[in-house]
């Protein structure tokens, strides 16, 4: 919680941890357009994280930054920032950076290119993709209404009220060139989508450069008119347990999708794996691989399986090379979001442990709970002391 121009915000629990700033500081991520420096030993805070220009504010971040997917001695962060500058006409735009650390301890920032966004179209960048020589940037409808005067610091704090989706535009998909810059922009139909699973490149048939992004998406895109009902209230707790909301009658029905472009011909295709859960009318969401395969092609993916009608939460393991699915599940408790750790010096995809907040709904009391991620077959579970409340995000940082 903060308070700033006497308007109080608050924040969630996805948060991200970087080191930008050569070990001085701690700089924490997070779904709002807050992004914050700590001391790394005490975790005291700092400052609000520098953003370069002095004319420019952040609007939203991008929740995480991603890493390039290649080995080397030098890791690269991206992030995402939304900003206006205070000058005539107004500017919104995305600025992508690269950030280097390299093994002697320097960072060093690049800027990689700038996205404009008209300003009566702003869409929300909440992630995006990393492979070997591109980023891959969905732009999903969602999107910011604001009004840029007095009332927009209300909508920062209460995001349902600037929080609208553009049902009469496509969606758009940037693919931009890491080393030069060079945006190449693709069109789709309306999708909705959050969380990305994966993203990779590949060669086709024809010898043609392929990128591949794999989401988990609804269905039906006109399923929930988001327009009336603001996507950040259906996981209010006393919303998701009051029996007369509409959660108990929407089917909520998951596709997993994945979008095929073309950079050679610029053209796309959009194939949808089989539902091979059950039941179907599942929200199949938080997708988790195994991070040493992160923008490359990979089989296995993790997810958090939600029934909002019975409010049942399993953890389930997704095969994209055969097709199939297995779930984990035990009556009264909610599986939060699964986070993969690889085995040290495994040699398969799956070879690992999954680690997940468990809340049981029957005791109020939540664990931590172990599975074995090749068959989910239930370790060990600790409890946790303290109550975690639903849809936590998850994270692991290794030694």
């Amino acid at each position: 919680m903060m308070v700033l121009g006497g308007v109080e915000y608050s924040d969630n629990t996805n948060i991200a941890v970087w080191d930008l700033d050569v070990g001085n500081s701690l700089t924490l991520t997070t779904e709002s357009f807050n992004m914050h420096q700590v001391a790394p030993d005490t975790l005291t805070y700092n400052r609000p994280w520098k953003l370069p220009g002095a004319d420019e504010i952040p609007l939203f971040s991008a929740a995480h930054f991603s890493r390039h997917p290649k080995d080397s001695s030098i890791s690269f962060n991206y992030v995402a920032k939304l900003k206006w500058r205070f000058l005539k006409p107004i500017e919104a735009m995305f600025d992508f950076y690269q950030y280097t650390s390299t093994a002697e301890g320097r960072v060093t920032e690049r800027k990689i290119v700038s996205i404009p966004t008209p300003l009566d179209d702003m869409r929300i960048i909440h992630q995006f993709a990393v492979t070997e020589n591109y980023l891959v940037i969905p732009r999903w409808n969602y999107k910011f209404d604001f009004v840029f005067d007095l009332s927009m610091m209300k909508k920062l704090a209460y995001m349902c009220e600037a929080f609208k989706f553009e049902y009469n535009k496509p969606t758009y998909v940037d693919i931009i060139n890491i080393r030069t810059g060079r945006r190449v922009q693709f069109q789709l139909p309306i999708q909705k989508a959050v969380h990305g699973m994966n993203s990779f490149e590949r060669t086709n048939g024809q010898g043609h450069l392929e990128v591949v992004m794999d989401f988990p998406t609804l269905t039906n895109p006109r399923d929930m008119d988001l327009n009336e009902h603001c996507l950040f209230d259906i996981y209010n707790i006393p919303i998701l347990t009051d029996p007369e909301r509409l959660y108990n009658s929407i089917p909520w029905n998951t596709t997993l999708r994945r979008f095929v472009f073309n950079m050679n011909t610029n053209e796309f295709d959009i194939e949808d794996f089989p539902q091979a859960w059950r039941p179907k009318d599942s929200h199949v969401e938080f997708p988790f691989i195994n991070p040493n395969y992160n923008g490359k092609d990979y089989c296995f993916v993790y997810f958090q399986q939600w029934q909002f009608k019975t409010e049942e939460m399993d953890l389930m393991k997704y095969d994209l090379c055969s097709k199939q699915a297995i779930t984990w599940h035990e009556d009264n408790k909610h599986v939060l979001e699964p986070v993969f750790v690889p085995k040290p010096g495994g040699n398969e995809e799956d070879d690992g442990i999954i680690l997940a907040q468990v809340y049981d709904s029957a005791t109020k009391k939540s664990e931590l709970c172990v599975w074995n991620a090749r068959n989910l077959k239930l370790i060990a579970r600790y409890d946790n002391k303290v109550q975690v409340p639903y849809t936590v995000h998850g994270s692991w940082y290794g030694e």
